[in-house]
């Protein structure tokens, strides 16, 4: 047995996190983004039984990050349907 199927073998979550390491990144770079530009996605009020959320739909946290303007690409996506028609 290879020294690298006997490590797969004995540490198979390292090996699941390690092939996972690009979109474990891309998580924890849009949670640093959502820390660095105030964002919370839900937060307790004192004396709540229970958290308040951001009503911040995903897409637009999405377009924040990629700092896409969700109004400019409407736009664009309209005159491009205009152009097909």
């Amino acid at each position: 047995m290879s020294d690298e199927s006997k490590f797969n073998e004995l540490y198979p979550l390292h090996v699941k996190l390690k092939a996972m390491e690009p979109k474990r990144r891309a998580v924890q770079d849009f949670l640093d983004w959502l820390e660095e530009h105030g964002k919370v996605i839900a937060y307790w009020e004192e004396d709540a039984d229970y958290p308040t959320f951001d009503h911040t739909t995903k897409a637009a946290l999405i377009a924040g990050f990629l700092g896409i303007n969700e109004a400019a690409l409407e736009r664009e996506k309209q005159a491009m349907l205009e152009s097909i028609r």
